[in-house]
């Protein structure tokens, strides 16, 4: 039966699914983004599997065929990225050999005689074990019932009836530039002078921090802790050092403390998210503003299959690549977080741009850059146009919100994270921040941090306040309350297998 029936077809398409989710599933993976993918491959896997064999009239030989075609079609991106540079010329030579391996697959299937249940018995064997060994860890992280952060239990004793300050239940916006750096790793990594847009914002009255660092270096660590007002290092001992599973990390950005009072108070949360999962939306937010494109998931497993080269030889780069929905995506952002002003109703905007992080698909201007205009710079020059462009946005965004009618809002503007250090960057997840060197700690953690609190005045901030203490600040100053500032202090994480195994740096590196 098992030799007679073709179903490694089906096993094929699964297996990029299935594999991408066990990869990631203990880091953002989102099963209900796998859906869509993986009905598609398997619908796209029949309606080829139906074209052949009205073809070929035979199930068997047509079945190969698929398989051939569905292996060569996944694994493109994967050998791109292994072996080449990022050269067009080696692009079009590996793209040049697969349509041979394709060609010569069809050859050989096509005019082989025989019944092929040999090759139906070994393809469907060897697809069942590799679907299998990807299905084990995600039943098993499936079957894990992970301890409930405290975080999200716990009260901070925030006034239930707050003494307002003048000018009541203003609006607040919390605008997240992801990796944007402090202004001294901009001097001393970039050589660039980034007083322009600093200069600009304390015009505005905002308060820049600058010497401000993040709490910890990774987006969900941080705006975790900044959400919830509190370091995670206490999650070390809830969760285990060991623990490879992030859910921990991402439960406290869904339910956050902060969106939980303010929503109390009655404040509506609108929530502008990226194209990071953990963002992208939450369940929390009276409003998700969600730019209606491929979720990270179908990019990510996009990425690794042919379809990049053959859109781009058809000209849809330009239209449908991911550089273009990347730039659309940050209009759309725009465009939503000046909307909010038409609610009537006080509210609480947490936008997530994730600019100036690659993709860099602006230049200075705003202009489209191109896979060969990015190539051709180095990183530096690629990482201060898309800073440029990002200063652009801050500049029109706060002139809208603050020449407008009515009480000024309280705005937020906050990196939650800066670049990633050249040896972050190659290394990736096996990259282990205990061993990381002053410069890279420092370029990683120095961030940019603004506030602008409208009426109350500054008396509660200063140089080196770090994101842990800003709604603790804001809540204190316009809700009444009393929480303590805690120190400012920043913590380190092995590396992304271990994101609950903390080390105190606040002393390790030049600030």
């Amino acid at each position: 039966m098992f030799g007679r029936v073709a179903l490694h077809p089906f096993l094929f398409a699964l297996y990029p699914i299935v594999f991408l989710i066990a990869r990631n599933v203990e880091g953002q993976a989102s099963f209900s983004s796998a859906v869509g993918p993986l009905l598609l491959v398997l619908a796209s896997a029949a309606v080829a599997l139906v074209v052949l064999w009205l073809l070929l009239r035979s199930t068997r030989k047509a079945a190969v065929l698929v398989s051939i075609y569905l292996v060569l079609f996944f694994s493109y991106g994967h050998v791109r990225d292994a072996f080449l540079s990022g050269g067009s010329r080696g692009d079009s030579m590996l793209f040049g050999f697969w349509l041979l391996l394709a060609a010569a697959g069809t050859m050989l299937v096509t005019r082989a005689k025989g019944s092929f249940e040999r090759p139906t018995l070994v393809l469907n064997g060897l697809a069942a074990v590799l679907v299998l060994m990807n299905l084990v860890p995600i039943a098993s992280h499936a079957l894990q019932d992970p301890p409930t952060p405290t975080a999200v239990a716990t009260d901070l004793g925030l006034p239930a009836d707050p003494k307002l300050a003048p000018g009541g239940k203003r609006d607040i916006y919390y605008l997240i530039f992801d990796r944007y750096a402090n202004e001294r790793i901009l001097k001393r990594r970039y050589d660039f002078d980034n007083s322009d847009v600093l200069d600009l914002l304390e015009s505005r009255g905002f308060y820049v921090a600058h010497d401000s660092a993040a709490n910890h270096p990774r987006t969900g660590h941080s705006l975790a802790s900044s959400l919830n007002m509190t370091y995670l290092a206490y999650l070390e001992r809830e969760q285990g050092a060991s623990t490879r599973d992030w859910d921990a990390i991402y439960r406290l950005l869904r339910d956050a403390k902060l969106t939980r009072y303010l929503k109390s108070l009655g404040y509506r949360y609108h929530h502008i998210g990226s194209w990071w999962n953990p963002t992208a939306e939450t369940p929390e937010a009276d409003v998700n503003h969600v730019y209606e494109a491929p979720s990270e998931f179908t990019t990510v497993l996009l990425r690794s299959t042919l379809w990049p080269a053959i859109s781009e030889r058809l000209g849809l780069e330009e239209s449908f690549g991911r550089r273009a929905i990347e730039r659309r995506r940050v209009h759309y952002q725009v465009e939503s977080l000046l909307s909010v002003e038409d609610d009537p109703a006080p509210t609480f905007t947490l936008a997530h741009f994730l600019i100036p992080h690659p993709p860099f698909v602006f230049d200075r201007n705003g202009a489209p850059v191109t896979d060969e205009i990015a190539a051709s710079r180095d990183q530096r020059e690629n990482y201060i146009e898309h800073l440029l462009y990002t200063n652009k946005v801050i500049e029109d965004i706060v002139t809208d919100l603050l020449d407008t009618d009515g009480e000024d809002p309280i705005i937020v503007i906050q990196s939650d994270e800066g670049p990633h250090p050249p040896r972050l960057r190659r290394l990736k997840r096996t990259f282990n921040w205990f061993e990381a060197t002053d410069a890279e700690l420092a370029e990683k953690l120095l961030i940019l941090n603004a506030y602008y609190l409208p009426e109350t005045g500054v008396d509660e901030l200063y140089p080196t306040i770090s994101p842990v203490n800003t709604f603790r600040v804001i809540l204190n100053e316009y809700f009444g309350a009393d929480l303590k500032l805690l120190p400012d202090r920043v913590f380190v994480y092995r590396d992304f297998h271990h994101p609950y195994d903390f080390v105190e740096v606040t002393e390790g590196f030049d600030r």
